[in-house]
């Protein structure tokens, strides 16, 4: 999970990595069955036309159908959560159907869809096909360059915006061709109804930001603890909803701060509607919005999204903080009472200086009974290990739901030695959020460099620009 959700430029608050694809099954089968669909009507025409031609036409159509859920998806709309699971499974949902898309849409391409005894060819159909390659081509560029990191994030950003378009040109491809069924037909709805709707969702996220993200807040103050920023909102008017351990996505009306981008809201709500954000300076978006946040900057705030919450059950809870990853356990801190769960706080820290929000965070567990915390820092002691982790907890790991928050290599080292220990599978927690994700680049080259004993030596800037792939 990423405390302080930011682009991939702000390495170290990013924690990406291999998470467990923890999607709702009822999402995921909609989009399968929805994509896959069309192919009960297409299937009753291979008695009349050539089978090869009718699949690269439904090809192309299932290709539209994932195209338009990318649109729908990316509305951030709350209904989507409670059917396709957490925003951060979502993503990355997003970013394998826009493979998905791109493969089924270069199925089309490639294979001969040209059905003869249709009627004669006209100009319109020609231009419907010059809207095709337009549209493919776009689809290209933009997913490749996204899935392989090659573009600058803030550039990203904006040619993301532009797969609406090409998504456009693929529908009126669809709708202009020759095909062996009209668009009034059943099938001919079904997927213009899906063209219709994704054009739609990327319609409304085109609107005004103000009209899209509701919370309309102001600057309190800022103050900085250990190596982060931490700044309190008060809300202009209503204030958002959130529960503890969820985050939000804000901008600042500042030069360079009016990009969305996501954090984790440090504080648990409140009656005054307060919030609170902890950041820090690790990447090009903090680096250069962070020192101009003043009392009284004007910020929109839309959420809270996220599902990673506490669970129910007595047993103690571990929960494992890396840095500024402790953003959500101080949510959690701060809304727990002195009946609840216990739990185990691990706050791994190069140093106690360091620290965010050290100081509160021992005041909250010397006031809780059932909250114990447990400072480990690397300056003076080995970097914190399963068996450190295990032995602590002694026999409650094999009952104990484990909740983390820091850099993916200490999550992926912890998770894969408490689960040797004795913790459960299915009880290690953590979300892995960012707004674009690679397809695995990095793991590739690493374990091929490493092979052939490269990749120790090559340098530290080297390795963090492939790390961010």
């Amino acid at each position: 999970m990423s405390p302080t959700r930011l682009d991939p430029d702000d390495a170290g608050a990013v924690y990406g990595g291999m998470i467990k694809f923890s999607l709702n099954p009822l999402g995921l089968g909609l989009i399968i069955c929805s994509a896959a669909l069309p192919w009960l009507w297409v299937a009753p025409l291979t008695a009349r036309y050539p089978t090869g031609a009718l699949f690269s036409q439904f090809a192309g159509m299932a290709s539209l159908v994932t195209m338009a859920w990318i649109q729908i998806l990316a509305t951030r709309l709350r209904g989507l959560e409670p059917i396709f699971g957490p925003l951060d499974q979502i993503y990355r949902l997003h970013k394998w159907l826009g493979i998905a898309a791109l493969v089924l849409a270069l199925l089309h391409d490639t294979l001969e869809s040209e059905i003869k005894g249709l009627g004669r060819k006209t100009p319109l159909n020609e231009f419907a096909e010059g809207l095709g390659e337009w549209g493919l081509n776009g689809l290209i560029a933009l997913i490749v360059g996204s899935v392989l990191m090659l573009i600058p994030y803030r550039l990203w950003y904006f040619a993301h915006r532009f797969i609406g378009v090409f998504f456009a040109l693929s529908a009126l491809h669809f709708l202009l061709i020759r095909k062996p069924f009209s668009n009034t037909d059943i099938l001919g709805i079904y997927v213009g109804a899906f063209c219709l709707v994704g054009l739609l969702a990327y319609l409304w996220k085109l609107t005004p930001r103000a009209r899209r993200m509701r919370g309309a807040y102001k600057v309190a103050q800022t103050s900085p603890s250990g190596t982060s920023t931490v700044i309190t909102l008060t809300p202009n008017e209503e204030a958002i909803r959130h529960r503890p351990g969820q985050f939000a996505f804000f901008s600042f009306d500042l030069p360079g701060g009016k990009e969305v981008h996501p954090f984790t809201i440090s504080s648990a709500p409140r009656p005054d509607g307060q919030l609170r954000v902890s950041a820090a300076p690790l990447g090009d978006f903090t680096q250069r919005v962070l020192p101009q946040i003043t009392a009284e900057t004007q910020v929109r705030i839309e959420g809270g999204f996220g599902r990673f919450h506490r669970r129910k059950g007595r047993t103690r809870e571990l929960w494992i903080a890396g840095g500024i990853g402790i953003t959500p356990f101080l949510a959690w801190a701060e809304a727990m009472q002195a009946d609840d769960r216990p739990a185990v706080l691990f706050y791994c820290v190069k140093n106690r200086r360091d620290a965010a929000h050290i100081d509160e965070i021992e005041a909250r567990a010397r006031s809780l009974p059932n909250l114990e915390l447990v400072l480990w820092e690397s300056d003076i002691q080995p970097r914190l290990s399963s068996a450190d982790i295990a032995a602590h907890m002694a026999d409650d790991l094999r009952t104990t739901h484990t909740h983390f928050c820091g850099p993916a290599p200490m999550r992926e080292a912890l998770r894969n030695g408490l689960h040797a220990a004795g913790l459960p599978r299915g009880r290690f927690h953590a979300e892995a959020f960012e707004m674009r994700t690679g397809i695995g680049i990095e793991r590739l080259l690493r374990a091929l460099l490493s092979r052939l004993k490269l990749w120790q030596t090559m340098p530290d800037r080297m390795q963090k620009l492939l790390e961010r792939s």
